[in-house]
């Protein structure tokens, strides 16, 4: 789970502007690292190519904090194998 983790927090901090020590898994991209709409495709871009997975329009909507979208990318890669 931690390679998942630190996969994520690449793509993530690519955009955004995150010290490690603000980095956590209950953070909210939106509410607590003023992540815009544009920032937020532009994350979700970087972890399909990252994860070579697609994630939905309709499934981006749904994601508050790190850990579901770190919980969303171990489930779609669990499905892969």
């Amino acid at each position: 789970m931690e390679m998942i983790e630190e996969r994520l927090k690449k793509a993530i901090m690519s955009v955004i502007a995150v010290e490690d020590s603000e980095f956590d898994l209950n953070t909210s991209l939106v509410e607590n690292f003023n992540a815009d709409s544009f920032d937020l495709v532009e994350i979700i871009m970087n972890i399909e190519d990252e994860f070579k997975i697609e994630i939905p329009p309709d499934d981006m909507v749904n994601f508050t904090t790190i850990r579901e979208i770190r919980d969303y990318i171990t489930a779609k890669l669990k499905k892969q194998l």
